[in-house]
């Protein structure tokens, strides 16, 4: 105790964390981004080869709806979230007809998924901060389920340090497409893991 009747308490410091410079923080996400590009261009592949009766339509669904989000692998989950589409927009429907897609879209669409990914790890992994949520995408090679079964292996799946801070519901648009819903997601996801 010191004169005033306190108890003298040296400052309680947090404990110091690693965080990577941000230059290694974009070379794992431009990692992340072009693994997505690859199973993209391969999902495009698959499209092309199965030569269906109008793949032009396919591949506008793909540029509209076609996350990599889901309990297949990567390629898999984007062409069932492709074909789970029904509704295309008018104007993409006249651009797919005429053999004309633009290939924008398609990297929009990788970032989308990019996002969706990392949103998802860090809402299902509260612990994780954004730059360990792409880490581990790097790790598990923008594959959902090795990565949660990396972090699960790693860190466990109940080590949160405090409890979860309450947010602010997301806003009412889903994330994967202004056409497919959640539920519709889900149930092509689980009609065709069998």
């Amino acid at each position: 105790m010191d004169g005033d009747g306190r108890w003298k308490q040296p400052p309680c410091w947090p404990q110091r964390r690693y965080i990577p410079y941000k230059q290694e923080q974009d070379e794992d996400k431009s990692q992340v981004v072009a693994k997505i590009d690859v199973t993209y261009k391969e999902a495009c592949v698959r499209i092309d080869a199965g030569k269906r009766h109008m793949p032009h339509i396919t591949l506008a669904r793909l540029y509209e709806s076609g996350v990599c989000i889901g309990l297949l692998d990567p390629v898999s989950n984007i062409l069932t979230n492709t074909l789970a589409t029904c509704r295309l927009s008018e104007a993409l429907k006249a651009e797919a007809s005429a053999g004309v897609v633009d290939p924008k879209r398609l990297q929009k669409m990788e970032q989308l998924s990019f996002d969706t990914l990392k949103a998802f790890l860090i809402c299902f992994f509260p612990y994780l901060a954004g730059w360990e949520a792409v880490r581990y995408l790097r790790l598990g090679e923008a594959d959902l389920l090795v990565t949660a079964r990396l972090i699960v292996a790693d860190r466990g799946r109940g080590c949160s340090p405090s409890p979860p801070p309450r947010r602010r519901a997301p806003s009412r648009r889903p994330l994967a497409s202004p056409r497919s819903s959640p539920v519709t997601l889900g149930q092509s996801n689980l009609s065709v893991s069998g």
